[in-house]
């Protein structure tokens, strides 16, 4: 038997080789777990294509589930009558409801009036919609003012412009303030021109997609957002 067996050290029988302590250890990530460029992009679509779902239901769910909604809070609410101007909104011959967060799903009858609720301590963007939930016209609620939210196509051409990211407040005083500044906008009167002309024969989710609108509307939140920005 050879007596070199005898003479190894236990502990170095059969063990792997281990790396010297001056042998660099190379720290460079395996090709694999890099992913290339085009999956990030990929992701990115894919979560862009998510929020514009969720952001699709939770409107839809908002306008359906909202109905026959009330709070019980006396102090947080205030009734109120309002107008429907007829003439100057879409959906003319279809059934309409006012749609609010506070008030919910309220029917207006055949003479363009209705009984509902709004915030009394903050601005409120209200809808009016037909039986299908499609938006036919919309309006600002303020706390000071609201036996008078009416419905037409200024209260509509106003909305479009204040629901704007960097204009839309729901502080009644800035609220109240920037609904005025709209209408004293150099390019206002042609985007409410336009919405009276086309309005009433149409509704107005349909009209938001049409190329002139979105043309005036950007005018007008352009021209908006750099009076704000020089206060």
């Amino acid at each position: 038997m050879d007596n070199n067996f005898f003479n190894q050290n236990p502990d170095q029988t059969n063990l792997p080789s281990q790396p010297s302590q001056n042998q660099p250890i190379s720290t460079q990530n395996n090709p694999q777990d890099q992913l290339p460029e085009k999956s990030y992009r990929k992701i990115w679509l894919i979560i862009i294509i998510l929020v514009i779902i969720i952001a699709t239901g939770l409107y839809f769910y908002f306008t359906r589930s909202i109905s026959n909604r009330s709070d019980t809070n006396p102090a947080s609410q205030e009734s109120s009558n309002g107008l429907i101007n007829k003439n100057q909104i879409g959906c003319q011959k279809d059934n309409l409801f006012v749609l609010s967060v506070a008030g919910g799903k309220t029917p207006v009858d055949k003479n363009g009036n209705y009984h509902t609720n709004f915030s009394s301590d903050m601005a409120q963007w209200v809808f009016l919609v037909n039986d299908q939930d499609t938006l036919c016209a919309s309006a600002i609620s303020l706390p000071k003012d609201n036996n008078q939210v009416i419905f037409d196509a200024e209260s509509t051409a106003k909305t479009m412009v204040f629901q704007s990211p960097g204009i839309l407040s729901t502080n009644p005083n800035k609220a109240e303030e920037r609904l005025k500044m709209i209408v004293q906008l150099k390019s206002f009167p042609e985007l409410l021109t336009y919405i009276k002309e086309n309005l009433p024969s149409s509704d107005l989710a349909s009209l938001k997609e049409t190329a002139d609108l979105n043309t005036l509307l950007e005018k007008c939140i352009l021209e908006m957002t750099k009076k704000l920005n020089e206060i």
